[in-house]
């Protein structure tokens, strides 16, 4: 009996959270990238400064606050350790 009851919750509390997941929509949830254009712009550019070894222009498309993550766990760089290490 106390298995047909747990049985009864787990599924209870599985229904209930399958249908608030159901509260939102998509359009409400994701957002449009109204910069996407600029931000591709300014990725491609970076991309072609290192290619190009043009590491002061690569360092001048980097924020001053940069951090840099991974790939292991906890791995982080600055700004002036990316640009050292390429």
């Amino acid at each position: 009996m106390k298995k047909v009851k747990t049985s009864a919750l787990v599924l209870f509390l599985i229904i209930g959270q399958i249908s608030f997941a159901q509260d939102k929509s998509y359009k409400e949830i994701v957002v449009e990238n109204t910069t996407a254009e600029e931000d591709l712009k300014v990725v491609s550019d970076y991309l072609d400064a290192i290619t190009d070894n043009k590491m002061s222009v690569a360092s001048n498309l980097l924020a001053d606050s940069f951090i840099g993550t991974g790939p292991s766990y906890q791995e982080t760089q600055t700004k002036a350790e990316v640009i050292e290490s390429w």
